[in-house]
């Protein structure tokens, strides 16, 4: 008895394999993309504690409504430059990273 086979699609060429190698292909692609997202989130965690270790920012979470979420997270410049060339010294982000990475790139286009 032959196993069916699937179509599947790899670095833009069509390959026919039987049914259980496409759903192992399928299942460690799922994995691999859930490691990855793993360790994209533990380096962004990563950023946001070297910047506090550092003394150079300060992160303060706000516990709010879902209507202000977008404003839950806030850091605080605490060494020089202290501000962007808009005078502004505190940013805001749904999250931590984002809130960092807003004010970094902030003071890096002065």
């Amino acid at each position: 008895m032959t196993s069916k086979n699937e179509s599947v699609l790899i670095d833009g060429k069509v390959y026919e394999i039987p049914m259980p190698v496409a759903c192992e292909l399928l299942r460690l692609n799922i994995a691999i993309r859930a490691a990855l997202a793993t360790a994209k989130e533990q380096l962004d965690a990563q950023e946001v504690l070297d910047a506090m270790d550092s003394c150079e920012w300060k992160v303060i979470r706000y516990f709010t409504d879902e209507a202000s979420r977008e404003l839950s997270w806030q850091v605080e410049r605490m060494s020089p430059p202290f501000c962007d060339k808009e005078r502004n010294r505190h940013w805001t982000g749904s999250t931590a990273i984002e809130a960092l990475r807003k004010g970094k790139e902030a003071i890096r286009n002065d």
